[in-house]
C-alpha cells in the first residue's frame, strides 16, 4: 500500500525542487558584490538537524523562496561575526510580510560565501 505522504515528506519534495534548480546558479548578493553559493551545507543543516521539530523543518523549508529574494536584494548586513577561521553575515528583512533571516558563511573573510541558514526570526 501507499503510504499517504505527511506534511513533511511534501514540503521537503516541494523545497528540493526549488533548491536544486537554486542550487545550479547560486545567487548573486549585492551586499557581497559576488556570488553566493548554495549547496547541500544549507540543505542539511535545514533538514539534518536533530534539534528541530517536524513543524520547524516544514516552516524553514517553506522559506526558502523568500531566503533567495532576501540574498539576491540585501544591501545591509545585520550582523557579522568571525567565529575561528570561519565568518558568519546574517541578514534579515521582512518579506512579503513575513520576517526572514538568512545566515551566509565563508572559511575566511575573502573566501567563497555559502548560503549556511533560513529561519523565521
Amino acid at each position: 500500500s501507499k503510504h499517504k505522504k505527511s506534511k513533511l515528506e511534501k514540503a521537503e519534495i516541494k523545497a528540493k525542487n526549488f533548491f536544486d534548480k537554486w542550487r545550479t546558479t547560486g545567487s548573486y548578493c549585492p551586499y557581497f558584490k559576488e556570488q553566493v553559493a548554495v549547496t547541500r551545507l544549507l540543505w542539511d543543516h535545514l533538514l539534518n538537524d536533530r534539534r528541530r521539530t517536524k513543524v520547524e523543518k516544514i516552516e524553514r523549508l517553506s522559506l526558502l523562496p523568500l531566503a533567495k529574494k532576501l540574498l539576491e536584494s540585501t544591501t545591509t548586513c545585520q550582523n557579522h561575526r568571525p567565529k575561528g577561521k570561519f565568518c558568519f553575515w546574517a541578514f534579515h528583512a521582512s518579506l512579503d510580510g513575513t520576517n526572514v533571516k538568512i545566515v551566509v558563511s565563508s572559511k575566511g573573510i575573502n573566501k567563497k560565501k555559502y548560503l549556511l541558514s533560513v529561519m523565521k526570526y
